[in-house]
């Protein structure tokens, strides 16, 4: 995602904001049966995104049954 955006100023009502946003991802993720572990969730402006929520396999398995309809159920949480 980037460097962290040291810069950019935001606001403590966009921070908040984030942090529910994010932490809906969160919430998801862990209660999505076969979703890969929840590895940092971060308000921190990176890149383009105001924060982000990382997934990371807990080992290199490829493509697993289900992944592509969990990472939907996910991403829904981001839809506006």
């Amino acid at each position: 995602m980037g460097a962290e955006r040291k810069s950019h100023y935001v606001t403590e009502e966009s921070k908040k904001m984030t942090a529910y946003h994010e932490g809906g991802h969160a919430l998801v993720a862990l209660h999505t049966k076969g979703a890969m572990p929840l590895h940092k969730v971060t308000i921190m402006p990176r890149g383009q995104a105001l924060g982000i929520t990382f997934q990371l396999p807990e080992q290199d398995k490829g493509v697993f049954e289900g992944h592509l309809k969990n990472v939907a159920d996910i991403r829904l949480v981001h839809s506006p």
